[in-house]
This record gives C-alpha cells, structure tokens and sequence, in this order.
C-alpha cells in the first residue's frame, strides 16, 4: 500500500476517532442528568432509567467501534 494511502486512511481513522469521542462526551452529560431525575422525580424513575439505559447502550456502542477502529487501523500501519 504506497504512502498516500496510508495516510488518507490514517487522517481518516483520526477523524472518525474524534468524531465517536465528541460523542461520548455529548452523551455523558445526559446520562449524569437522568441520574439526577432518576433521585429527584421518583415518580418518573421508570421512565428515566428506560433513556438511561438508552444512552449507556449508546455509549458502549461507540466504545466498541472506537475499539474495532483502533485495530483496524493498527493493522494497516
């Protein structure tokens, strides 16, 4: 594979990487906040545990291709 390849794929798995971790951190502050709903509406506690469960799937979703994207990329340098 010549050296322009190599590096379009590098520049491209680098800002694929970027792109999932600005996510994550989109993400956890959500997760924080329906924790906080979770303590203080009690009465809507199913309700906020169903979205939180919702974002924490996200978020290891995106862990885990961030994950398969560093292997991939490891193995074509």
């Amino acid at each position: 594979m010549s050296q322009l390849n190599v590096s379009v794929i590098q520049f491209g798995y680098h800002q694929t990487q970027k792109t999932l971790q600005q996510r994550i951190q989109e993400l956890q502050p959500l997760l924080t906040q329906y924790e906080q709903l979770m303590k203080d509406e009690p009465e809507f506690r199913y309700q906020y545990e169903l979205e939180r469960d919702s974002l924490t799937h996200q978020i290891r979703e995106i862990q885990w291709q961030l994950e398969n994207l560093s292997l991939a990329a490891s193995q074509v340098a």
